[in-house]
């Protein structure tokens, strides 16, 4: 599909239709993936459907670049900065900490009616930790282990500027080196973290106390901001083609 035309293709609330069924579609393989895993049927054709959590990130990278990229940036000033990160605890945090205290009380129930131990996360350290959403940093497990992406990509949101400078606002020789660092990050965290084969595939790392979930995310953030990068050339280029010149002179 066209650049130009993934670009002009939002509504007048600002959606992007081709991403929100991409959205849609992937989200069903996610679903498709737990399903299976769960019900310790066969995983193919679904055993790589944890893929599309990488989709995801690539996409948050992409249409955040599309929203932020040109006004959060190092030389905006912090002013900015500090409103682009309050709108990305408004939209998580509300949601993310109703289901962790929900968690925490089934926890706690099951230790005082069953007598089961408290999960390793019920120190003072991890709950902090999970309080203030970083504990997918190296630092701890997660109450709420489905949540793991979303504490890593926070992580991307307070980076932000940082990784617009190195992947948009540099020179092409720059984002090679960006794209290459990414790639390497991607391949510490599906062999750095743990033994693969009892995982389900390379990149399937989601425990918090290591930092290889955090490497995966930022990657995958990357490179979305790669490709608005190289959507805005392309649409730059297209712009001053030739053939666009004789069209608009027309």
């Amino acid at each position: 599909m066209n650049s130009s035309r993934v670009l002009s293709s939002r509504t007048v609330s600002g959606e992007i239709r081709p991403m929100t069924g991409v959205h849609g579609i992937a989200a069903l393989a996610v679903v498709a993936y737990h399903y299976f895993d769960h019900a310790g049927v066969a995983l193919r054709p679904w055993q790589h459907a944890y893929l599309v959590v990488d989709l995801f990130f690539m996409l948050s990278g992409l249409v955040l670049a599309l929203n932020y990229a040109l006004s959060v940036t190092l030389g905006a000033g912090c002013e900015s900065y500090v409103a682009f990160v309050k709108k990305r605890i408004a939209r998580v945090f509300p949601l993310y900490i109703a289901v962790t205290f929900i968690q925490t009380l089934y926890d706690l129930s099951k230790h005082v009616l069953l007598g089961l131990l408290m999960p390793v996360t019920w120190n003072l350290k991890a709950m902090l930790a999970n309080m203030f959403l970083v504990q997918a940093w190296g630092i701890s497990h997660s109450v709420v282990m489905p949540a793991w992406s979303l504490r890593t990509e926070f992580a991307a949101y307070v980076l932000f500027p940082v990784l617009v400078a190195l992947a948009i606002g540099s020179r092409a020789a720059m984002a090679w080196c960006v794209s290459a660092l990414m790639i390497f990050l991607l391949m510490t965290a599906a062999t750095g973290g743990h033994d693969c084969s009892g995982y389900g595939g390379y990149l399937n790392v989601i425990q918090g106390d290591e930092l290889h979930p955090l490497m995966r995310c930022i990657a995958g953030f990357t490179f979305g901001l790669l490709a608005y990068r190289l959507v805005s050339r392309m649409r730059v280029g297209a712009l001053a083609s030739p053939a666009t010149h004789s069209r608009c002179s027309q």
